[in-house]
């Protein structure tokens, strides 16, 4: 296969200034999306209740419902433009695992013949495995896309190579010598124009317009974005009329822990228990604490809460400081709350809630933080060391909030 010599972003997305600006222009438009997003998914289910069955309001519910769907994959787009932070400790994986998962993830048409070649005896790799697992989905919508309506044949493989620094392949960036486990994704379709290969990693280009691509010009540069990451290399090659070749190349960085077969499963730590609070005060059984600095979110979330829990007693704070002065005057079983709010933020207000809790002997209410961010590192471990904290990510649907508050709250009477 032929291939364009040098491709990349038409911006160098490994530079840290552009991918941090990328970024967080990326992740702020998303956030204020995924607020105005969340009351178009959460409200239909209660204006339902109150129409009758076979209404041409219900009609109407349906289209919104649709559209803030469609909403939220545009969304989901944009954050995986955020950049990971450097200091998240990456573990040593098995690749061949997050590959199968990406694979059982990405739906495909039926008229596709998916092919897995998993390389028994890979060397694990250190990685963020979502993030790995979204980069190896990406290529695979891309290459299930170049092949929609018509058909054709899908072929995943991994295997391991030495780079002596004289590819074979094109690079979106040209990797060193030394040892890489390797993603490879081949597609039959009509494979890429020439006209177009210079451009394929560009944010928002993309051949694939309509309906049901809304949000299409990503995926490739997600894929970049997540390898520049983990220090690794995206390997591309392509003939019109004879399909492209998509490869993800991971340094492996003298890791000496093999896995067995090609079907080996990706070792995942047990959740741990609940904290212990046995000698402190129980939480009032009923309490909730809503805490959001949008007054449209704390209202639909209260209504939601109130009229599916009807015992429930449902306070709401606009920002951190609020909530956490609300808190030391109730003892809330659970607090749902957002990360990004004005004079204190979820995270520093988490922090001022376990100390009130320390002082008074109360016992630690279950956190749950409702945000289209991702949190930060030392939150993620505060979240791994206690079960009933949790991530819930914007937009939400009233139905997922229900069942993550009555979670937390245990039985009913």
């Amino acid at each position: 296969m032929s291939a364009t010599k040098n491709i990349r972003p038409s911006f160098d997305l490994k530079r840290p200034e552009v991918l941090t600006a990328l970024g967080t222009m990326a992740g702020h438009i998303a956030h204020d999306l995924n607020n105005l997003i969340t009351p178009l998914l959460a409200y239909p289910s209660l204006v339902r209740r109150d129409l009758p069955e076979g209404s041409y309001g219900l009609e109407l519910l349906s289209v919104i419902e649709k559209a803030a769907k469609d909403m939220v994959h545009v969304t989901r787009q944009l954050q995986g433009l955020v950049r990971r932070s450097e200091t998240e400790e990456r573990e040593e994986q098995d690749l061949n695992s997050v590959v199968e998962c990406a694979v059982g993830r990405v739906q495909h048409d039926d008229k596709i013949d998916v092919r897995l070649k998993l390389l028994s005896g890979m060397p694990r790799v250190k990685m963020l495995p979502d993030e790995a697992g979204l980069a190896v989905e990406h290529l695979l919508m891309n290459a299930f896309d170049a092949m929609d309506g018509v058909g054709g044949v899908a072929e995943i493989e991994t295997r391991v190579v030495s780079m002596n620094g004289e590819a074979g392949t094109v690079y979106a960036n040209s990797p060193p010598k030394g040892t890489y486990a390797v993603v490879v994704v081949r597609d039959s379709g009509d494979g890429v124009p020439g006209d177009n290969r210079e451009r394929i990693f560009d944010p928002c280009f993309t051949t694939r317009k309509g309906r049901k691509k809304r949000g299409s010009g990503f995926g490739l540069t997600i894929a970049y974005r997540i390898m520049c990451d983990h220090d690794g290399y995206v390997g591309f090659e392509s003939r019109e009329g004879a399909g492209s070749v998509f490869s993800l190349y991971f340094p492996v960085n003298g890791a000496t822990a093999v896995s067995t077969s090609g079907q080996s499963v990706m070792a995942v730590a047990d959740k741990p228990n609940s904290t212990e609070t046995k000698d402190c005060a129980r939480a009032e059984d009923d309490a909730v604490l809503l805490v959001d600095d949008e007054k449209s979110i704390l209202q639909l979330f209260r209504t939601i809460l109130v009229t599916a829990l009807p015992s429930c007693r449902v306070d709401t704070a606009s920002n951190g400081a609020e909530a956490v002065g609300m808190f030391s005057r109730v003892h809330h079983k659970v607090v749902v709350m957002d990360l990004h709010m004005p004079v204190m933020d979820g995270h520093q207000a988490f922090l001022e809630i376990q100390r009130l809790c320390g002082e008074k002997q109360w016992e630690m209410p279950a956190v749950v933080f409702c945000t289209g961010f991702a949190p930060p590192d030392s939150l993620k471990g505060a979240i791994a060391r206690d079960s009933r904290h949790f991530i819930l990510t914007k937009p939400v649907t009233g139905d997922k909030l229900v069942e993550t508050v009555s979670a937390r709250l245990g039985p009913r009477q």
